[in-house]
C-alpha cells in the first residue's frame, strides 16, 4: 500500500479516537433545539387545534378523489387473506414488501383512493411542493432502480396527540395491527415501520427495531410521546 493510500486511513483513525467533548457542549445543543421548538410553539399558540378533520363546507372538496375518475360498480370481493391492510400508504406498501420477502403471499391492501400511496397519492406535484426532493425519503429506490424527478407535496394526515406514528397491535383486537398517524413523515419512516410490522406479523415480536413506545397503548392512555428536538 502506498503512502497516499495510508493517509486517509490515518485521518479516519484520528477522528475516531478524538477525545469526547464535555457534556456541557451537548447540553448547549439541546438547549438550542428547545429554544427553536418554543419559537414554533409560540408562533402558533393554538397548537393542534389548528387542525381539523371536518370536511364540510369549503373543505368538502378534499374528500373527493380528483384522480380516480368515475367509479365503476362491481360485485363485492368475498374471500379470506392472511394479511389485510386497511389503507395503502407507504407503511402498508413497505410492510407488504417485507412480508413477501418472508414468503407471505396472501396479502390484500384496501384503499379508499383509486391507487396506493397514501398522502403521496392525494398530494401530487406541483400541489404544495416542498424544497426537499423525493429521493431523500422514498424507500425501495435501490431495489427498483428508479429516481424521482419531482419534489414532494405537503398536505398530510395529523396525529393531534403527539404528531408521532402509531404502530403495533391493538390491545383489544390481537389480529389488528396499526401503522398510521405519522403526520407527514410516513414516507420517511416507512422502511423501518414496514420491516418492524412484518416482523410483528411473522415472528410475533419486533426483531430489528423495538417500536413499542409508538404503540396504541399511549393513545388510549392519553400519554403523548413527545419529540423534544423539534426545529
Amino acid at each position: 500500500m502506498s503512502d497516499a493510500d495510508e493517509r486517509p486511513q490515518a485521518a479516519i483513525i484520528n477522528w475516531l479516537t478524538e477525545s469526547k467533548r464535555p457534556q456541557e457542549y451537548y447540553e448547549a445543543i439541546k438547549e438550542k433545539f428547545a429554544e427553536e421548538r418554543d419559537l414554533r410553539l409560540k408562533y402558533r399558540p393554538e397548537g393542534t387545534s389548528q387542525y381539523t378533520s371536518d370536511l364540510d363546507g369549503e373543505f368538502a372538496r378534499y374528500e373527493i378523489d380528483p384522480y380516480g375518475g368515475e367509479i365503476t360498480p362491481r360485485e363485492p370481493i368475498n374471500d379470506t387473506v392472511e394479511c389485510l391492510f386497511i389503507g395503502g400508504g407507504f407503511s402498508a406498501l413497505l410492510t407488504s414488501a417485507r412480508l413477501r420477502e418472508y414468503g407471505v403471499e396472501s396479502i390484500r391492501i384496501v384503499e379508499r383512493g383509486a391507487d396506493v400511496g397514501g398522502t403521496w397519492y392525494w398530494n401530487r406535484y406541483p400541489g404544495a411542493a416542498c424544497d426537499v426532493v423525493a429521493y431523500d425519503y422514498l424507500p425501495l429506490l435501490d431495489e427498483t432502480g428508479y429516481v424521482p424527478l419531482r419534489a414532494w407535496a405537503g398536505y398530510y394526515e395529523h396525529n393531534t396527540l403527539d404528531q408521532n406514528g402509531i404502530v403495533g397491535r391493538h390491545p383489544a383486537l390481537d389480529n389488528l395491527i396499526v401503522a398510521n398517524g405519522f403526520s407527514g413523515h410516513g414516507i420517511q419512516q416507512s422502511p423501518a415501520v414496514g420491516r418492524a410490522v412484518a416482523e410483528l406479523i411473522v415472528h410475533g415480536a419486533y426483531r430489528s427495531l423495538d417500536l413499542t413506545p409508538l404503540g396504541v397503548a399511549r393513545i388510549l392512555a392519553n400519554a403523548p410521546l413527545r419529540e423534544l428536538n423539534v426545529v
